[in-house]
């Protein structure tokens, strides 16, 4: 899909044109013998100016192009051309792109039919107007034909150009929602961690998305990321916390970062995961490694038992440090780890959870103890100067007294020299 090229050049005279699609539609689509056939329906319209005739033949080519579906391999494709560069010429193109979108909806029974269908519709997108909503809802057809064929993979690179495209073509909140959740749904399988970010992008273009899309997205974040700042921000998910929704609790547990408090929430609510779609062993992981996260940044010292994190996330001593590789991987610790002391060494931790009195207190504390250690740095930095200082004015004094003492030795020699 490109912009480069917007109309496809076609040589010869439109009404040529027509007869010539008004043919192929006959051979493909043959008629009983004593009916009228396509091109005879044509044949007694093409010459009348009538502006309103002029439209019914254009309409009623939309409607035939269902039987293109049958024509070769070789002329699917330029076929399809024909009718989309006759129907340019219609004041009612609007009206009758749904009729030739849903005549795409099939794929020709051929291998390769539906990378035909995606061509077809590639082509019918670049003869458009780069500023025309009609567009969008052939990017939409787009979308679900190269998801029914499996094709979504030569689709994903062309979805940077999206908001782009949508400023161009002027479209609503809800159209940009719809277009933001249908990719979202399309890509989950493949790409769930993409596709989390189209659905937050579909609940945050709309400033009062439905409840159960912004349930969803809850559900998606907590199974998909380690950071939920953007999610409380949304005042959709605001306003669940006012509503005490079960969903929204459980995204608040989930980002401090408590793992007791988890599994107390679990126990009163046992059906809160299977209700919300969360599998509930893949959460109880992620759950895991943000408490140990959140054990890391509360560590008053610069390492941490491996006993500690065991008993805080409740695994064996022996898996600590299976954990806690999950947790480097999942970028929200750096550290070095020490068999021999059987400690995590810290280097950074991400915040965990939501910022509050406690989290301020442990940052008071971390910088009192940071200065604390400065002090002494200075202290000990000060002392080797002190001595540093010392060693160089005795080493001074002692070369004096070697440079004099030489002094001397050359007069002595002198004087024997003379008194020789």
């Amino acid at each position: 899909m490109t912009d480069v090229q917007n109309y496809i050049v076609v040589d010869g005279v439109l009404k040529d044109f027509v007869e010539d699609l008004a043919s192929l539609f006959d051979t493909l689509s043959p008629v009983a013998e004593g009916e009228q056939t396509f091109a005879q329906y044509i044949s007694e319209r093409i010459d009348n100016e009538d502006q309103a005739v002029q439209e019914e033949i254009f309409a009623a080519i939309a409607q035939k192009s269902s039987v293109l579906v049958s024509a070769s391999e070789k002329d699917f494709e330029s076929a399809y051309n024909l009718v989309f560069h006759i129907l340019t010429f219609s004041a009612n193109i609007k009206e009758l792109l749904p009729i030739i979108l849903a005549n795409l909806s099939t794929s020709p029974a051929y291998p390769n039919g539906p990378t035909l269908v995606l061509a077809v519709l590639t082509n019918l997108f670049n003869i458009l107007p780069v500023s025309s909503p009609l567009r969008y809802d052939v990017f939409l057809s787009i979308l679900k034909s190269a998801d029914a064929s499996d094709n979504i993979s030569l689709i994903v690179p062309q979805l940077k150009n999206l908001p782009v495209w949508l400023k161009e073509w002027d479209v609503d909140e809800k159209a940009t929602q719809q277009i933001y959740l249908t990719i979202s749904e399309i890509i989950s399988k493949q790409e769930p961690q993409t596709a989390y970010k189209y659905l937050y992008t579909a609940v945050s273009s709309s400033p009062a998305p439905d409840a159960s899309l912004v349930q969803k997205l809850v559900a998606t974040a907590l199974q998909f990321s380690y950071e939920f700042d953007d999610v409380f921000a949304l005042e959709s998910v605001q306003q669940l916390a006012k509503e005490n929704s079960p969903i929204y609790n459980l995204l608040l547990t989930v980002s401090s970062g408590d793992y007791a408090a988890y599994k107390t929430l679990i126990a009163a609510q046992a059906n809160l995961l299977t209700s919300a779609q969360i599998d509930a062993e893949n959460l109880n992981r992620r759950v895991r490694i943000l408490s140990l996260a959140k054990i890391a940044s509360q560590a008053n010292q610069p390492s941490i038992p491996y006993s500690v994190i065991a008993s805080g996330i409740e695994i064996p001593l022996e898996e600590v440090e299976i954990w806690i590789i999950d947790a480097i991987r999942a970028g929200l610790i750096e550290g070095r780890l020490s068999q021999l002391k059987q400690s995590l060494s810290i280097h950074r931790v991400s915040p965990v959870g939501q910022f509050g009195v406690d989290e301020w207190q442990t940052v008071s504390q971390k910088l009192t103890n940071w200065r604390s250690s400065l002090k002494d740095i200075l202290d000990v930095l000060k002392n080797s100067r002190e001595n540093a200082q010392k060693e160089e004015e005795k080493l001074a004094k002692i070369r004096a007294q070697h440079q004099q003492q030489q002094q001397q030795q050359q007069q002595q020699q002198q004087q024997l020299a003379q008194a020789a």
